[in-house]
């Protein structure tokens, strides 16, 4: 039968290379080096061990290594890939407006500016950051350097319970859009527009204020 003369084991210098491969994947890279570092150190003594060792056919070595690699790759799409993604969204946001000091009047201005040469993502940024500004403006939130805009929504939502869940859509457009994750369509940009204005038609609750 032809299917037993394929080889199902690589031999070890093809074993070292299949690793040497994988691990040059960018998949293994990450803010910290210390997976990679520790697959290298890994591979690396178990070279060593069986080279040393005559006792340990090629054959076995090159299944281990094969192995090592197989869960080398699950782990990190578990840690790097989608999971990783969804909880980083959930966790991480962008700060809004940074060294910006114009007005809300001048953010809009610029937002109405960007969408007239369609510059969709540009648009949707400065009308957030004007919706930010404008609640600055009006006291419901402090100006605080490095703002985020999950600050400005946690902090700003429970003063503005009709527009609450408006500003968490908002927020998390605008986190979207800063990280590069979504590029903003022309009816993004009217939607948060029109976000804007209903935010900024909203008189903060009583008990807000007086707290």
């Amino acid at each position: 039968m032809m299917w037993l003369d394929i080889p199902v084991v690589p031999d070890g210098d093809e074993a070292r290379r299949w690793a040497e491969e994988e691990l040059s994947k960018s998949v293994y890279s990450s803010d910290g080096e210390s997976l990679l570092i520790k697959l290298i150190r890994v591979i690396s003594e178990f070279f060593s061990r069986a080279e040393a060792n005559t006792q340990v056919p090629v054959d076995v070595a090159a299944v281990v290594i094969v192995s090592v690699l197989a869960v080398a790759a699950a782990v990190s799409f578990i840690v790097f890939g989608p999971v990783r993604r969804r909880r980083r969204s959930r966790t991480v946001s962008q700060a809004v407006l940074g060294d910006d000091t114009r007005t809300a009047a001048e953010l809009r201005e610029a937002a109405l500016s960007h969408a007239a040469v369609g510059q969709w993502s540009l648009a949707v940024m400065n009308q957030f950051r004007a919706i930010t500004r404008s609640l600055i403006e009006r006291a419901i939130i402090d100006d605080r350097p490095g703002q985020t805009a999950y600050e400005v929504v946690l902090i700003a939502g429970p003063k503005l319970t009709s527009s609450q869940v408006t500003l968490q859509q908002a927020g998390r457009l605008f986190d979207r859009v800063c990280y590069g994750e979504v590029a903003a369509t022309q009816d993004e940009f009217t939607w948060i527009k029109d976000a804007d204005a209903s935010v900024s038609a909203t008189r903060p609750n009583t008990a807000a204020v007086m707290t």
